[in-house]
């Protein structure tokens, strides 16, 4: 091969990566944008109801400790649902 001949090839190389690195940056946003449209709703939504439970059990109005249980559970249901199961590290 000649040096013209392995510019070339050179050339489409590096346009054969930049399309596959374009492809990868957002391709995912592009084939599931329902997945992506419903996590944020989930962020959103949790967002919402952890900041409505805290604003409840902050508030003094609420005398009887039953009222505010049912907040708390909310709080401790979300944030269980967010956080990561626990992965042991045995190894067989």
């Amino acid at each position: 091969m000649n040096d013209l001949e392995n510019n070339n090839l050179l050339q489409q190389n590096n346009i054969n990566n930049q399309n596959n690195q374009n492809k990868t940056c957002c391709h995912f946003m592009k084939t599931h944008p329902l997945k992506i449209s419903l996590f944020i709703i989930q962020v959103v939504l949790s967002f919402g109801l952890v900041g409505f439970s805290l604003f409840q059990i902050v508030r003094d109005d609420l005398s009887d400790e039953t009222e505010k249980s049912v907040y708390f559970s909310m709080v401790s249901g979300l944030v269980g649902y967010w956080l990561p199961s626990p992965k042991s590290k045995l190894k067989k």
